[in-house]
This record gives C-alpha cells, sequence and structure tokens, in this order.
C-alpha cells in the first residue's frame, strides 16, 4: 500500500508541473479514460525439494495463465499545443483476472507422478505516465482527428492468486493449494494511436488501442507483461 501512495504522490507533482507549463499558452484540458485491458497469456515452471513420507524428494508445478478481459480507468490533464502535440500527465488503474491450468508433479528419484491444477489469479496495476500525442489536422475544421503517440512513467504491480489439486501421487494422498503474492514497481511504457473528436464546444472525445508494457513482477504468472487495450476518453 505504501508504494501504491508513493506512485500516486510522484503522478500529482507530474500533473501540477503539466498543469503549470500549460499555462503559457495553448490550451489546457482536464481528461477521464475508461476501457477494455486484455493481457498477454503467460506460463510458469517451477521444481522445489520436498519431503514425501521422510524420503528425499520434488515438488514441481507447471502452469499457463489465460488472461480474460479486464478494465481500466483514469484521469489526466493535458497541454494541447497549436503545432499539434499534446503534451499530457496520467494517472491510470487497470485490473485483470487470468485462469490457471497446468500439472504438478512428485519425483523421489526413482520414479514420478502427476496431478492436474486448476485456478485464478488477479493482476492489479497503478500506472503514473508522461505522454505525448500527435493529432493530424489540428490546423483544419475538420471533426475527426487522428492521432498517435506513447509515453513512460512507473508502475506498481501486484499479483495475487492460486491453484489447487487433489488426488494420489506416488502412493501418497495429496491436497495441495499454491499460493501466488507478488508485487513490484517497475518502468512502464505504452504506445496508442486513435481518433479525437473535435465537435462539442471545448470538448474532446477519443477512442483508441493502446499496447503497454508493466514490466516485470518477479511471477511468470502476471498474465503476462503486455496489455492491449480499447480506450475511450473525454476532456474538457
Amino acid at each position: 500500500m505504501t508504494k501504491f501512495k508513493t506512485t500516486l504522490g510522484a503522478s500529482i507533482s507530474v500533473l501540477m508541473l503539466c498543469t503549470s507549463n500549460a499555462a503559457i499558452a495553448g490550451d489546457t484540458k482536464f481528461g477521464v479514460l475508461f476501457g477494455s485491458a486484455a493481457s498477454n497469456d503467460s506460463s510458469e515452471s517451477v521444481i522445489t525439494p520436498i519431503s514425501l513420507g521422510g524420503t528425499p524428494a520434488t515438488f514441481g508445478y507447471a502452469v499457463n495463465s489465460s488472461s480474460k478481459t479486464g478494465y481500466l480507468f483514469g484521469g489526466s490533464v493535458s497541454y494541447w499545443a497549436d503545432s499539434g502535440f499534446i503534451y499530457e500527465a496520467e494517472l491510470s488503474y487497470r485490473r485483470n483476472r487470468s485462469s490457471i491450468n497446468g500439472e504438478i508433479s512428485f519425483a523421489d528419484g526413482t520414479q514420478s507422478d502427476s496431478l492436474p491444477t486448476s485456478g485464478a489469479a488477479t493482476t492489479d496495476a497503478l500506472s503514473a505516465l508522461a505522454n505525448v500525442w500527435y493529432e493530424f489536422g489540428v490546423n483544419t475544421d475538420r471533426s475527426f482527428r487522428p492521432y498517435l503517440g506513447g509515453g513512460a512513467g512507473v508502475s506498481r504491480v501486484e499479483v495475487d492468486g492460486q491453484f489447487s489439486s487433489s488426488g494420489t501421487a506416488l502412493g501418497f494422498n495429496i491436497d495441495n493449494t499454491t499460493n501466488i503474492s507478488t508485487s513490484n514497481t517497475q518502468f512502464a511504457w505504452h504506445l496508442g494511436a486513435g481518433v479525437n473528436y473535435h465537435r462539442i464546444n471545448d470538448t474532446v472525445l477519443s477512442l483508441g488501442y493502446r499496447y503497454m508494457d508493466l514490466g516485470s513482477n518477479g511471477s511468470g504468472l502476471s498474465n503476462g507483461s503486455g496489455t492491449h487495450s480499447i480506450v475511450a476518453g473525454v476532456r474538457f
């Protein structure tokens, strides 16, 4: 929780700096964004020494994480220069769930056995980003104006979940639950493109696609480091 507060504080500082610079010229807008977020599938394999009935053995698992579509929302403050460049500070939160399937295995040096396993995990990410977009057609009266760009910053990523198995392996009754809990603050970046709509007073509506890399958090079951999002926004 402390790391989340640190990320939030850093983002507020960036937002204040952006607002301060925007007062020089051009147009300053505040915005909200929301949309869907789907992550790359991922996998993880682990082997750990254990004891089965006093006999040295190994326990391992090989699982795959299949992402389900999640959601994102956030806010921003941006400076729209007359040249078509948009300088923006953004704070956003996203959540994804994933299903976990695979197997756990046991080996005692002479034989091995395995059991199917399944479960679920949740990935939460809070990101503070500095973005630069370029809008085409800024000096025209067109309502729809394409844009592209990207940004970079920091993201606090937390993964929590578990997968379970039960049955008989190597002659032992097995009732196993493996918990996943990792968190890390990483460099993050994203690229995107879309279209802005400019015909409602000073309000701008937007719709676009973003690819975001959240970095690594120490777990292979982090829904993958890359996320794909369809994002809608309103700036005013």
